[in-house]
């Protein structure tokens, strides 16, 4: 990085706004509207992050519960695709198996399922892929 470079900032003009970059060793002036920039506190805004990363929250939340409503948890998940390979033995075909009941039923709705069901579910989508 040059000396010269080093010593340069940008600033808006707070009269119109004008993006102006400057040396800090030289008089500085806005170079759209020729007021001085001297004099003036700059302060950086936090609130419009402050709001962007609060509404970010908020909308990666609805999209998660939205995308994820009614999907297993992952120890469920496992235990599907264990179940299968170990009666199967193709992981591929499992993998589609248990993606494709994914939605169907959330990890509150397994437990009050029997394990003959699960694998009679596992077959029938086992044989679907």
């Amino acid at each position: 990085m040059s000396e010269e470079t080093k010593h340069n900032i940008d600033v808006l003009c707070p009269e119109c706004e004008h993006k102006n970059k400057i040396n800090l060793s030289s008089d500085i002036k806005c170079k759209e509207c020729d007021k001085t920039l001297l004099g003036h506190t700059y302060k950086r805004f936090i609130l419009p992050l402050a709001i962007t990363v609060g509404l970010s929250a908020v909308a990666g939340a609805i999209i998660d519960d939205t995308v994820n409503i009614n999907r297993a948890s992952v120890k469920t998940e496992f235990n599907m695709m264990a179940t299968c390979i170990n009666e199967f033995g193709n992981v591929n075909k499992c993998s589609c198996a248990v993606e494709s009941m994914s939605g169907i039923f959330d990890a509150q709705q397994v437990r009050f399922r029997s394990s003959e069901w699960k694998r009679k579910e596992l077959h029938k989508r086992y044989n679907d892929c």
